[in-house]
């Protein structure tokens, strides 16, 4: 009897499926450099919100600036433009003064389609799929009557207008208002490259052979350069 129960017992234990042997558990390192670096923005910042290692990764600034290299080094990738239409409050009945400049900025996309004929003007043979799709709509804080010309540098988009100037982030939907300054005559406001993880706005003036430079993320305070010196 005893022989016939150890055979039973044996007999289940190698029916009983066994469990899985655990996946390999891969290197930070590689997990960063082989997979992070390759996902789109929108994943990251989805990835976020999983645990605060993974925040820090993402939020890093030599990993932001190894994600930009990264992916503007993809010949795969197809350029793309942001339209921003600009709008108007709501006019007032009776009211005959120019309403202002609505501050809720809405933000498209259009990407080209490649191939095909082009003698339309289209920008592909496709033309149907020619549509800009929208991206993302933002208030910002303040009133003005005035945008000027945008400017972007690696993703990050320059909003000017007479009163304020905006630093937007369309892939991260993050907005911020740049200090005010206190340099006079104002003609133009333009974005400026940066050097490794750091970004510069330039103020240039009407009539002047200055410009006023702020660090995005720094100090706060508008440099003004030096004045080169007038030929003899």
């Amino acid at each position: 009897m005893g022989t016939i129960n150890n055979k039973t017992r044996k007999r289940k234990a190698a029916s009983t499926p066994q469990a899985p042997p655990p996946l390999p558990k891969l290197p930070d390192e590689m997990v960063v450099q082989e997979i992070l670096v390759r996902l789109p923005v929108k994943s990251l910042v989805r990835f976020r919100s999983v645990c605060k290692s993974w925040r820090a990764i993402v939020s890093d600034p030599v990993f932001i600036d190894t994600h930009l290299r990264s992916s503007t080094s993809r010949s795969e990738q197809d350029p793309a433009f942001l339209i921003t239409p600009i709008t108007l409050n709501r006019i007032q009945p009776g009211d005959t003064t120019h309403p202002p400049i609505s501050n809720h900025i809405r933000f498209y996309q259009w990407q080209p389609q490649g191939g095909g004929d082009d003698s339309n003007g289209g920008g592909g043979g496709n033309n149907k799929n020619n549509v800009a799709t929208f991206k993302h709509a933002k208030d910002f804080a303040g009133e003005f009557n005035k945008f000027y010309s945008f400017s972007h540098c690696d993703g990050l988009v320059l909003v000017p207008t007479e009163t304020k100037l905006y630093l937007f982030n369309p892939a991260t939907r993050d907005a911020i208002t740049l200090p005010d300054s206190e340099l006079n005559d104002l003609q133009h406001r333009s974005g400026a490259c940066h050097r490794p993880g750091e970004y510069k706005v330039v103020q240039a003036f009407f009539r002047a052979i200055y410009a006023g430079v702020i660090t995005v993320g720094g100090d706060g305070v508008w440099r003004e350069t030096t004045r080169p010196p007038y030929p003899k």
